[in-house]
């Protein structure tokens, strides 16, 4: 543990300085750029500015006798040495230059503290309230105290310096720790031997937050080309290497492909910032092709598809019963008559009787000839005997065109 107290010049100007202490007094801190701000964003590696500020919370006092605190500057993203901080300025106008040898009393190492393991440890001074009498021969303090130091409405300007900022985007927080100081006490003139002073409380303390991103001094970095997403520059935590940071914007919003056909509408924003398409629901009606064995339907990917189906149809056919649709065309089973007349269409709604000339027709099959007279190849190369017919065509299909012929036949006959 660092002895703070230790620190400080002169172990019995010390104990003058810090007194028996009232408590009645609060001091309040802020951590700020140089431009007054206690949140800043600046690009990766540049140099930032800052400045403590103290303010006194009442005028029960004389005015600031004496103030010491740490520096770190902190980060998840601080790695190696990239966080560690430089002593700060020391002071040289007044009112503070009173509390930096030799007309006050300072840290061994200077006003602007102690580097210790990368934090500035005790940035501290006090005023010459002692006037000097601990030791007559010591070179130092020998100011004049100057009264009124940050009370309030009139904050005092602590210290100055400076920090490089890392390079890794974060955000980072430049904190102010362990405050102690004290003031002089109310209605002390310094006509005693010493200045009487007393300690003071921490009242609120404001850290200096640092956002670096490299977005910072070039926004086009979070641009990310979508039209659902909000862009912003924000370092820290969830952003991104340059410091960056998309949320979800306009939900519903036309975005993308805005095609609008009959299983395509327009994509549109969701609510998790990604444009999406917008497909009809599969199976829901598109246009008709004009085929009665297709169905027209929305393939769930924007295209309007047509599918086989099993459907009933007409294949404008008179000679086929059972039309159904199969491989996208209506296909029939042709009405085969036993025993019919084969010169005339074979499937029509009466029984035509057969003559010489359907005799005529199966010979010449038979013989593998020809078909002449008319003859319908369809029936008269059907294997006819024994009715269910025996694979091929013999002697006995033409004995069951003559037993038709003659009307005794054998095998139950289609015909009425």
């Amino acid at each position: 543990m660092i002895n703070r107290v230790g620190l400080l010049t002169g172990t019995a100007s010390v104990v003058a300085l810090m007194s028996v202490a009232s408590f009645g007094t609060d001091l309040n801190v802020w951590v700020l750029d140089e431009g007054d701000s206690n949140a800043i964003s600046v690009s990766p590696g540049v140099t930032v500015n800052y400045k403590v500020v103290g303010e006194l919370s009442d005028e029960l006092n004389e005015g600031l006798a004496l103030v010491l605190f740490d520096l770190s500057l902190d980060g998840a993203s601080c790695t190696g040495n990239e966080c560690d901080l430089t002593p700060a300025d020391t002071p040289t106008g007044e009112p503070m230059s009173a509390f930096v040898i030799p007309d006050g009393i300072t840290n061994p190492a200077g006003f602007g503290g102690t580097v210790i393991g990368g934090d500035l440890i005790q940035i501290c001074g006090g005023q010459n309230t002692i006037k000097n009498t601990i030791d007559d021969e010591a070179p130092f303090p020998t100011g004049a105290v100057i009264e009124r130091v940050a009370w309030p409405s009139s904050p005092a300007e602590l210290v100055t310096g400076s920090l490089t900022a890392p390079t890794a985007q974060g955000a980072y927080t430049l904190t102010l720790s362990d405050l102690a100081a004290s003031v002089i006490q109310e209605g002390e003139d310094g006509s005693g031997t010493y200045w009487a002073t007393d300690l003071v409380v921490a009242g609120t303390i404001a850290d200096l937050t640092i956002a670096v991103g490299a977005c910072v001094d070039d926004f086009s970095l979070c641009d990310d080309e979508n039209v659902c997403t909000d862009d912003d520059c924000v370092p820290g935590s969830g952003a991104d290497q340059y410091g960056c940071v998309h949320s979800a914007s306009s939900p519903g919003a036309p975005c993308g492909d805005l095609s609008d056909t009959d299983c395509d509408n327009p994509n549109s924003c969701d609510t998790g910032g990604v444009c999406q398409s917008n497909y009809e629901v599969s199976g829901t009606a598109c246009p008709d092709e004009g085929n009665a064995c297709t169905d027209d339907v929305c393939d769930g990917a924007g295209t309007c598809s047509h599918p086989n189906n099993t459907a009933p149809c007409d294949d404008q056919t008179e000679c086929t019963s059972g039309d159904a649709c199969a491989g996208g065309v209506c296909v029939g089973t042709y009405q085969v008559r036993l025993f019919g007349d084969l010169k005339e269409p074979f499937c029509l709604p009466t029984c035509p009787q057969p003559d010489t000339d359907d005799i005529i027709c199966v010979l010449d099959d038979f013989a593998d000839g020809p078909a002449v007279n008319g003859c319908q190849g369809a029936v008269y190369s059907t294997d006819l005997a024994p009715c269910g017919g025996n694979g091929t065509l013999d002697l006995d299909d033409i004995l069951a065109i003559l037993d038709g012929f003659s009307q005794v036949y054998a095998c139950p006959h289609p015909c009425p």
